[in-house]
């Protein structure tokens, strides 16, 4: 996927700087949040996976995949680091949140 995103940025030139790749980022999981209550009729129905909420998912796989390329920080080597993480707090805490 990094390599995906990279090649597009380039092809588009998509290079944003943090500060508004963040806030991109931030619109990104807003929309996702919204379309969520739109799927469930704000909780009037079960929820339901809709083409437009894995869109949505995928809106903020690239916002997060292109701010790390951008910042020269490894997606993949960021999650591996992460999982090793919270594969330690849960085994010291029997879950993976960061409160004591």
């Amino acid at each position: 996927m990094e390599e995906q995103v990279k090649i597009f940025n380039e092809k588009y030139s998509l290079k944003l700087s943090p500060n508004i790749r963040m806030l991109d980022i931030q619109s990104e999981v807003g929309e996702l949040s919204k379309e969520i209550l739109l799927c469930c009729d704000y909780g009037e129905k079960p929820f339901e996976k809709t083409k437009e909420l894995e869109l949505e998912v995928g809106d903020i796989l690239y916002s997060v995949i292109s701010f790390a390329i951008e910042n020269d920080i490894s997606p993949k080597r960021a999650l591996e680091n992460v999982l090793d993480k919270y594969s330690k707090r849960y085994e010291r805490k029997g879950h993976t949140g960061s409160n004591e």
